[in-house]
């Protein structure tokens, strides 16, 4: 539960980390839930939030530029790829 309360203080900007260390129940457990989710506990809570959406972010424009990539070779723009492609 307190995860989720230092989730929604990270996606409401005005609030953020400044809340999480101003609320001793968060801050208290802030360590333990990320060493729980990471393994670690070398960041804050927005510090680990934002690398994990940059992370996703970047995961998800891979996954479009492959399915874009696909999407041409399927269509035939490039023949020989797709011939190669089919043989394997």
């Amino acid at each position: 539960m307190v995860l989720e309360e230092m989730q929604k203080a990270y996606n409401v900007s005005f609030l953020g980390q400044d809340f999480i260390d101003g609320c001793s129940a968060m801050k208290n457990v802030e360590g333990e839930a990320l060493d729980f989710v990471d393994g670690s506990k070398d960041c804050t809570f927005s510090q680990f939030e934002k690398s994990h959406r940059e992370y996703k972010e970047c995961q998800n424009k891979a996954v479009d530029l492959k399915d874009r990539g696909m999407a041409l070779i399927n269509v035939g723009l490039f023949s020989d790829v797709k011939y190669d492609f089919d043989r394997s």
